[in-house]
């Protein structure tokens, strides 16, 4: 049976969610799940042009990026033997200035092919300077291509990371991307979804599309500081 907390505030350490974390750690990332689908923050969304400064401008934000969420997508594609190697093609969508790119070039040992796509300009002039295979294109509309994928034919691997999430887009918006992404990834391949802010679908929204839930958050994150709390693997099925 999955285990569905609703947030609608800050997490607070008082002993009975202190036992509650106790028991959710105990949980596998199939069973429980973060849903922030009714979106209690509110429909708004950050501007596009600031995207390439969120950097600058949210220093703490960033490390935990660098120091929590990548790794934590690394060690996640080893846990599912999701091997990034000669032939293998992945999209780091809304993956600004490459940082988690050049992670999964070296996670491949410089085999596989990553392609970073993003809508700011500034950014992706950053990801143009990441060492290993990255491959940078030219700005997307993330928001309205209907090519999202920029002509990267069927993927086998494709990460959202920031992206689909509150303050960066609206629900409909994250809805539509993973649609277009569900469309274009190849059969067996796997759609990463995760953030610093909460992602804006839940299991069901990305079920309704057509994907397999694998897993859905790292449960032992839950009322701790540390992150990310909601990571959602998601797979392609093979048609039969």
């Amino acid at each position: 049976v999955s285990k569905v907390i609703e947030v609608s505030g800050r997490f607070y350490r008082d002993p009975v969610l202190i036992e509650l974390n106790n028991l959710l750690s105990n949980l596998g990332g199939n069973e429980v799940e973060i849903d922030c689908s009714q979106n209690v923050f509110g429909d708004w969304s950050a501007h596009p042009e600031w995207w390439d400064r969120w950097k600058e401008r949210s220093p703490v934000i960033s490390k935990i990026y660098s120091e929590q969420i990548y790794p934590s997508i690394i060690r996640t594609l080893a846990e599912y033997d999701i091997e990034i190697g000669p032939g293998f093609v992945a999209v780091d969508l809304f993956g600004g200035d490459g940082e988690l790119a050049e992670s999964l070039s070296i996670y491949s040992n410089n085999q596989g092919e990553i392609h970073v796509i993003d809508q700011n300009t500034l950014a992706l002039e950053k990801a143009k300077d990441r060492d290993g295979r990255v491959i940078v294109h030219a700005p997307v509309d993330l928001i309205e291509a209907r090519d999202i994928l920029d002509g990267v034919e069927k993927p086998d691997l494709v990460t959202a990371v920031g992206g689909l999430c509150v303050q960066v887009l609206k629900r409909e918006e994250s809805l539509n991307v993973a649609r277009k992404v569900f469309e274009g990834l190849k059969e067996g391949g796997h759609f990463i979804v995760t953030g610093f802010s909460y992602v804006l679908l839940n299991a069901q929204d990305f079920r309704s599309l057509g994907f397999e839930v694998l897993q859905m958050s790292i449960p032992a994150n839950t009322y701790e500081n540390a992150y990310p709390k909601q990571l959602y693997v998601l797979r392609k099925p093979v048609s039969e």
